[in-house]
């Protein structure tokens, strides 16, 4: 593991991932498929009981590149995952940024404000969540760094 800070320990984020499983874990296994189910699908490889990534800091593009076309509920409203966007490589202490879109429906309307957002394959997380327009119609958007 490579994830450390100046003074040579394991940093807060690195040990997140080391016991939790997290993105390094997907990285590992080259960002395969098989590692997109393996944490999609609920089965740990760490062998923890949890069925999906415990916080917001442990969520990476490959928990969401699978679940494209699916429903999520944000806040009390159903909306469908509709695109998964990485941003530009980081240094391996820190997450790869990426954004995520949803189509809402035309009379949803949401303030940029953390709403709670669930789908069986990650649970619940309470995430800042954005309104776009996406050409004429509107989306939402959550962006990750």
């Amino acid at each position: 593991m490579t994830d450390t800070n100046q003074s040579g320990r394991l940093s807060r984020r690195g040990a997140v991932t080391l016991f939790a499983g997290g993105p390094a874990l997907a990285g590992m296994l080259g960002g395969t498929a098989a590692a997109s189910l393996l944490f999609a699908g609920g089965v740990q490889a760490c062998g923890s009981s949890a069925a999906f990534p415990s916080t917001p800091a442990d969520l990476a593009a490959e928990h969401f590149e699978p679940l494209v076309g699916t429903q999520f509920t944000v806040g009390a409203h159903p909306v469908t995952l509709s695109e998964v966007r990485r941003g530009p490589a980081a240094p391996a202490r820190f997450r790869q940024p990426f954004a995520i879109t949803f189509s809402a429906p035309p009379a949803f309307s949401i303030a940029s404000e953390s709403v709670r957002v669930t789908h069986p394959a990650i649970g619940g997380h309470d995430l800042f969540v954005t309104e776009v327009m996406r050409g004429t119609s509107r989306a939402l958007e959550i962006c990750f760094s």
